[in-house]
């Protein structure tokens, strides 16, 4: 749940800051239609000093963090008005999506991941419903 929580607010790194080329990072994100937003929280991520610690993720978990991130944007949000405001209220991942997502990375679906995968769904749905109040 640590890790889920760590990727809502960017500090789960897949490598070092030292070692992504950001002017490249900035290039692939723009290549692949990122919002002007998506670019400038990129932006901010890459203009953080490197502390060399970032999330650090247990051995047995890697698979399921990895298979997390690779379908991280496959989300089902609905728009709600709270406290007389507009506000996204993020219901869960769309599993047909994440379904199709893992596959394209061929990668097998067994009952750990998908365990592990709603774990992690859980702890980053709260985690991303809590970070709006």
């Amino acid at each position: 749940m640590a890790a889920a929580r760590a990727w809502v607010s960017g500090e789960l790194v897949a490598a070092p800051r030292e070692q992504i080329d950001g002017d490249g990072a900035i290039a692939d994100a723009m290549a692949w239609g990122a919002t002007p937003e998506e670019l400038a929280g990129l932006r901010r991520h890459l203009a953080m000093p490197a502390t060399g610690g970032g999330m650090r993720v247990w051995r047995h978990n890697v698979d399921i963090v990895t298979a997390f991130l690779l379908i991280a944007s496959q989300w089902r949000t609905h728009l709600a008005i709270i406290d007389g405001r507009p506000t996204t209220v993020w219901d869960g991942l769309d599993y047909a999506g994440v379904r199709a997502g893992l596959a394209g990375w061929r990668l097998r679906i067994n009952a750990d991941l998908w365990a592990g995968l709603m774990v992690m769904e859980q702890a980053a749905r709260r985690a991303l419903n809590e970070a709006r109040a």
